[in-house]
């Protein structure tokens, strides 16, 4: 939404704003679906926190509306003078890019699995796509020039695979940081054996 309204297309940061911010809205109560009973507080927490930032993010379509649920879920001041929400880590994609993946293996494997394991990327992949933005620009020889220089892994074969394949990426994806995969992971591991049908 943010990056469709700073390129003012509004009917695209209206639909992002509405639409799929309640299609995510959907899938984390489907996440959570066997805690709905509960009360639990980490629940209540997160829809009140995508609540506030919903109000914010829809204030700039439907002003009038905007000021008044803010006022009545409690927000200070004004809406249309509240900072706008920011983005956070990229860690639900993850998560079910990571099922979407295993269960594309399955249909390829073709048979029963016992187990499924996830490998994490080590961190020097890590350091090369920040080197590779700080350079900003798919420039394989300065990616690995710096790499090499800062000397983040010894097999410099494998640092030139990863550096291409990060150039080829780089006009294809934005790069949002180094995330804690394995806690990510971690967390999700329940949720991905459900829906992948096996232990994970």
């Amino acid at each position: 939404a943010t990056e469709a309204l700073e390129g003012f297309q509004t009917r695209k940061a209206l639909q992002e704003s509405l639409f799929l911010l309640k299609k995510d809205v959907d899938h984390y109560l489907y996440r959570v679906k066997h805690l709905l009973d509960s009360q639990d507080p980490a629940i209540i927490y997160v829809l009140s926190t995508v609540l506030e930032a919903w109000i914010r993010l829809l204030a700039p379509f439907t002003p009038h509306t905007c000021e008044e649920l803010w006022a009545t879920y409690g927000g200070k001041g004004y809406v249309s003078q509240a900072s706008w929400p920011e983005a956070d880590e990229k860690s639900e994609e993850l998560v079910q890019n990571i099922i979407k993946d295993i269960n594309q293996i399955k249909k390829m494997v073709k048979g029963d699995v016992e187990k499924i394991h996830v490998y994490l990327a080590p961190d020097w992949k890590w350091d090369l796509y920040e080197i590779a933005e700080e350079i900003g620009k798919p420039d394989i020889g300065q990616i690995m020039g710096r790499a090499i220089g800062a000397n983040i892994y010894d097999d410099k074969k494998e640092i030139a695979a990863v550096a291409k394949k990060i150039g080829r990426e780089m006009t294809k994806t934005k790069y949002v940081g180094k995330i804690d995969e394995n806690q990510i992971i971690s967390d999700a591991l329940d949720y991905i054996g459900e829906e992948t049908d096996d232990e994970v």
